[in-house]
């Protein structure tokens, strides 16, 4: 099992990712603009539900 920072940490990779190599990707015609906003989008959104996870769980920590 991963920790809620490893996969934040991978997702954020992940993400950089994306917006290094989709561009090219565009322009050879392998996927739309509209893929790649898409496929960008939900890796964000992605990001965003494992930082709230983070912080409720950092949330919990601190009521102990």
């Amino acid at each position: 099992m991963f920790s809620t920072e490893d996969i934040i940490k991978e997702v954020q990779r992940e993400i950089n990712m994306r917006k290094r190599v989709f561009p090219t990707w565009v322009l050879q015609g392998r996927i739309t603009q509209q893929q790649s906003d898409k496929r960008i989008g939900i890796f964000e959104q992605i990001l965003e539900d494992y930082k709230q996870k983070l912080e409720s769980e950092n949330k919990q920590i601190s009521l102990l």
